[in-house]
């Protein structure tokens, strides 16, 4: 018999749904272990008697717990080596408790695992939040002391690194929401960057931080020279020499001499794009830098890497090798301390190094330069999270029905849901553009899923029924064509009856979602997913707004004529647990508009709304090696709103979706 770490959850859900009684369920672990003792190694076993405590009554936990402490107490005595690390002078901790909050949290913040980071950037900003000055002042007084950090191991180096950087990640968030607070905190904001120069990281968001409390109206004292200088933007231009390529690493060899980096996935996707921002920079030149700060400041060494050097090899399970993981240059979410100092190598050198060489001045290749690559190390946007754009699911009834695994019937009856419910919001608003979809899965497959897609577009009113008839027979969603403003937009000046103009479009369409991807609150990691069309903005008389707005013509404290607004409550993939579980998750978003702004773009350009919509439902999973086949359905339906305030769809219905008494 088999009890490792995933399996755990398998059997307390086992446990659960037995309906066993407390007395019941400890008998039932009591019974495991007599009867496979022989076969289970220590981590098995002390895994089910944690299942075993966890029934027990409080009285009897409260005695067992005092006879563990008691008898921890005396093996700590006894044993050196484990008084050397688990021992500590209480004179030495925080007393206060504010002093103990600062500690904790900067202990977070560098903690190896970027989930842990993030959620203290969050406890970070919810201190800010409830105006705890002081509270913040302590984490950045913590960043700058000499001394070591309480609550870590002595034997584990706490990644110092990893906490400043986070640090000033979440002051750069802080910058627009709380601009005053980072006035208050300019000093020890300068004395984080004393320490950490010239990391070129935690300078652009330091930088960041101080100029975007400046652009809210606080006085920062830091001038734009001073900040130039931190975040890499005062660095001189030269253009790379003709007839010359950038100087890369061409093998897969090791190229350092005092320290083992990882040529296979760091070093050809970390390192050679570094070298690429600059004009003419020898690759030796960057890994000397590099090595000068990992083996003489940090203390790395050529064999860091080996497994038996790693110093917290109990928080890397070999199940979870794809989250500390390298491969192919992916940011890991769990940092070994080889990774953390070849990470960090990295910035350090990149920073120092472009004091005195030239960066690339201008290239067709924006990845290339020095701010297309910062870009690919930066936040998804400059003043929020993606987790800032998490809403709650809207209160909708259809938001709400789960699909029903165990009835069949469940994926036919697809047929009876009407598609024209799908195109008002709770409030009344056209929907322009949504994506929804309710989810069940049972240990790690897909058991249920249903799915709804709709996208909008505006066609001129000549010519709208005739395209609506175009569309008659289309079977499939993706066939229905329906452009966005990004990536597609008719216009024939010649035949103007037969232009299609978008009505949303794509903000985020060529980039990647930034590093707060591996923030846990945002879930799937989604960025703004849709935005009004330029030209219906245009029309609205509506300013664009930014690349992270979710509201426009808002002006003047009115309702807003346009909203964007998303939620989410799928899991992480990293949860490994999750594969052995049941759960259910719901994951969309959309972009609704006031029916009086609708009708106005309508008017402005003398067109009528095309709009599709698809419905899908789906038991089972194509990956199911069960055998068990996969039942699905689909629906499509496109749909005509005139300007007149009647409606049409292909298959014939009609009927009114605003005042035709205009």
């Amino acid at each position: 018999m088999g009890y490792s770490w995933y399996h755990g959850e398998q059997f307390s859900e086992l446990q659960t749904r037995s309906g066993l009684l407390q007395e019941g369920r400890r008998q039932v672990v009591l019974d495991l272990i007599e009867k496979n003792a022989t076969k289970l190694g220590a981590s098995s076993l002390l895994k089910l008697l944690a299942e075993y405590a966890n029934h027990l009554e409080q009285v009897t936990a409260d005695q067992l717990l005092a006879r563990l402490i008691e008898r921890t107490e005396i093996r700590l005595k006894m044993d050196s080596a484990a008084q050397d690390r688990y021992g500590f002078d209480p004179s030495r901790l925080p007393s206060t408790p504010n002093d103990v909050i600062s500690a904790l949290l900067y202990r977070y913040l560098g903690d190896i695992d970027a989930r842990v980071r993030w959620q203290a950037s969050h406890a970070l900003c919810s201190a800010a939040r409830m105006g705890s000055l002081e509270l913040i002042k302590g984490v950045l007084e913590r960043a700058t002391l000499a001394s070591e950090v309480p609550y870590t191991f002595p034997d584990c180096p706490f990644q110092e690194m990893n906490a400043d950087q986070q640090l000033s990640v979440a002051l750069a968030r802080l910058s627009s929401s709380e601009p005053k607070l980072v006035r208050q905190l300019e000093k020890e904001i300068l004395q984080v960057w004393s320490k950490s120069e010239p990391h070129i990281l935690i300078g652009h968001f330091l930088a960041r931080a101080l100029a975007q409390a400046r652009e809210f109206g606080e006085e920062i004292n830091t001038s734009d020279a001073e900040l130039a200088s931190m975040n890499g933007s005062a660095a001189i231009r030269a253009p790379r020499q003709k007839g010359k390529s950038s100087n890369s690493f061409h093998s897969h060899a090791d190229p350092g001499e005092r320290f083992g980096f990882d040529s296979m996935d760091i070093v050809p996707y970390w390192y050679a794009p570094a070298l690429r921002v600059f004009a003419d920079l020898p690759s030796h030149e960057l890994i000397r830098v590099a090595e000068e700060w990992i083996v003489d400041r940090w203390g790395g060494q050529k064999s860091s890497s080996y497994w038996e050097n790693e110093p917290r090899k109990s928080r890397l399970k070999d199940d979870d090798y794809g989250l500390y993981s390298a491969r192919h240059g992916s940011h890991p979410t769990i940092h070994r301390h080889s990774v953390y100092l070849q990470w960090h190598g990295l910035h350090m050198a990149v920073g120092e190094l472009l004091k005195a060489n030239p960066l690339l001045e201008g290239d067709d290749e924006h990845d290339d330069t020095f701010e297309g690559w910062l870009e690919r190390h930066d936040t998804t946007y400059p003043r929020i999270w993606v987790s800032d754009l998490l809403g709650c699911l809207p209160l909708s009834e259809r938001c709400w029905l789960k699909p029903e695994p165990k009835r069949e019937d469940w994926v036919s009856e697809i047929e009876q849901v009407d598609p024209r419910e799908e195109l008002f919001a709770e409030d009344g608003s056209f929907v322009l553009s949504q994506y929804r979809e309710h989810g069940i899965y049972e240990y790690g497959k897909q058991a249920a899923s249903s799915e709804v897609r709709s996208k909008a577009a505006f066609v001129p009113s000549r010519t709208s029924k005739a395209l609506l008839r175009a569309y008659a027979s289309t079977q499939n969603y993706f066939d229905v064509f329906i452009p966005e403003g990004d990536e597609f937009e008719e216009v024939d000046q010649s035949k103007p009856d037969f232009t299609i103009i978008p009505a949303v479009r794509r903000p985020m369409a060529h980039r990647d979602v930034g590093v707060d991807e591996q923030d846990p609150r945002c879930f799937r990691g989604r960025s703004v997913q849709v935005s009004p069309s330029e030209d219906f903005l245009k029309a609205l008389d509506v300013p664009m707004g930014d690349a992270w707005s979710t509201s426009w013509g808002d002006n003047d404290g009115e309702e807003a004529q346009l909203q964007y607004r998303a939620w989410s409550t799928t899991p992480d993939d990293s949860d490994r647990s999750l594969r052995h579980q049941s759960y259910s998750f719901v994951d969309g978003y959309r972009l609704s508009v006031r029916k009086d702004a609708l009708r106005k773009a309508m008017d402005a350009l003398d067109c009528d709304v095309i709009v599709t919509v698809n419905l899908e439902r789906s038991i089972g999973s194509e990956y199911d090696e069960s055998g068990k086949k996969r039942t699905a359905q689909e629906r499509v339906e496109v749909i005509r709103l005139g300007r007149d305030g009647r409606s049409e769809t292909r298959s014939g219905h009609r009927g009114t979706w605003a005042e035709t008494d205009r």
